[in-house]
């Protein structure tokens, strides 16, 4: 199931990175190389890095400018469901590596509109994409997680545990705890409990803010958000560099 979690996140983030909404062969070939090199590095042979990198340079060369959060089609999620073991995983490498290498279509849409400020707490958009792992080993993973549900000119910044009883952060009863996001524009927190973030604060609607220290390299948190107090408890540096965006 690892496998599987891992390459549906990367090739979403792939896709994102390269501002399409449609996953395609060539993000999946970048996942699935990326994948290897990372965990089996021998069996990574050129041919897939070969393939790989032209798809980057194709992906790198196309004038997109999609928002959505990318789609993965089903003939390639099927596709990504079979990788169970690694077996699996440089089977489909081979495959994607002899397939001729496809250009990816763009579809002419009406841009969605973006979410922005709006007073309040907002639902992020983006796919589920699973739970999140109970250990993150690096920033670079933790960047590659959140990718598909930042919006244009949005960045990741730190992330770091976070716990709290408030109501609008919940997702159980009484106490629940995740993992929060910071990008350049807002804080996403991510439940334990849910496939996605599902709560999302824009530093400009907050309209007060406040930090204690608390055990465990930790700082407490009261905000005002939309005339009413929310409390939470957050890794301090998640805090920290949070705080460089709300004074800015």
């Amino acid at each position: 199931m690892f496998i599987v979690e891992s390459l549906e996140i990367t090739v979403i983030a792939i896709a994102k990175t390269y501002n399409q909404e449609i996953v395609s062969e060539n993000h999946l070939i970048i996942a699935v190389c990326e994948f290897l090199c990372k965990h089996e590095p021998k069996i990574c042979t050129s041919p897939i890095k070969r393939k790989a990198e032209n798809a980057r340079k194709i992906e790198s060369a196309m004038d997109s400018s999609g928002f959505k959060p990318p789609i993965i089609p089903a003939n390639l999620l099927a596709r990504i469901k079979q990788c169970n073991d690694m077996d699996e995983v440089v089977s489909l490498a081979k495959a994607l590596a002899v397939s001729e290498t496809k250009e990816t279509s763009f579809i002419a849409a009406e841009a969605p509109a973006q979410i922005t400020s709006m007073g309040d707490f907002h639902e992020p958009l983006g796919p589920s994409v699973g739970i999140l792992p109970k250990i993150i080993p690096d920033k670079d993973t933790a960047a590659r997680l959140i990718q598909s549900f930042l919006v244009k000119s949005e960045f990741y910044a730190w992330d770091g545990p976070y716990n709290t009883k408030d109501y609008i952060l919940v997702t159980r009863p009484g106490q629940s705890m995740g993992r929060l996001f910071v990008t350049n524009k807002r804080l996403l927190f991510w439940s334990d409990d849910l496939a996605k973030p599902h709560v999302g604060l824009f530093y400009s609607d907050i309209q007060g803010w406040k930090t204690s220290w608390m055990p465990l390299k930790s700082r407490g948190v009261v905000a005002m958000v939309a005339g009413r107090k929310v409390i939470f408890v957050a890794n301090s540096t998640a805090i920290e560099n949070a705080e460089r965006y709300i004074k800015s």
